[in-house]
């Protein structure tokens, strides 16, 4: 199982998968090809069923990124209010 698997499963919502591959190993803490760690894909999407797996599988939201700022700090900034 690849980086590549998670992050795939990760661009397309499956929460399910997330959780599979996690289960069976791969890296909560994986990066994109850009430098970014997976669950900032997931906040970015707003996608908290995918967020909450990669915290729960133990990805970290406080990992610092190359720009200072947190995968945590990203999904408070960005958050939108609910309609």
């Amino acid at each position: 199982m690849g980086a590549g698997e998670l992050a795939a499963a990760v661009r397309r919502g499956d929460a399910e998968a997330v959780t599979a591959l996690l289960g069976e190993g791969a890296d909560p803490d994986t990066r994109t090809d850009d430098g970014l760690p997976v669950l900032c894909l997931a906040t970015a999407a707003y996608d908290a069923a995918v967020a909450g797996a990669l915290v729960e599988g133990g990805a970290d939201p406080d990992r610092a990124l190359p720009d200072g700022t947190t995968a945590l700090v990203r999904a408070i900034e960005g958050a939108r209010p609910r309609r």
